[in-house]
């Protein structure tokens, strides 16, 4: 089971699909500190995000653990959708371990 920000609130999800955050907001590209977004583990995707609409680009997924920005990683693909964007999440697994992703407005 993974779980997943959505405004202020965690959810879990168990299926893997094509997700948006409440606002437009976009998974940060730069390592949050451990214990923010409201996990030991916080993810961010590392690239840049997507300009054109339907545009996709594959971003990294990275897990920050014990200091390390990017101690487990993984692909995520980010498609534009115009005013926001979304990302293909799959659910964690015992490989890449348990954390959130992050959102903008959660700092």
């Amino acid at each position: 089971m993974s779980w997943y920000l959505y405004g202020n609130y965690h959810y879990t999800y168990i299926t893997e699909g094509w997700f948006r955050y409440s606002g437009g907001e976009n998974i940060p590209t730069w390592p949050p500190e451990p214990g923010q977004c409201g996990s030991k583990s916080p993810i961010w995707l590392e690239g840049k995000y997507p300009s054109g609409y339907a545009e996709t680009v594959n971003m990294t997924a990275c897990m920050v653990v014990n200091g390390t920005s990017c101690y487990k990683s993984w692909t995520v693909p980010v498609m534009n959708c115009g005013d926001f964007n979304v990302a293909y999440i799959k659910p964690l697994t015992p490989e890449t371990g348990c954390g959130h992703y992050c959102m903008d407005e959660a700092w």
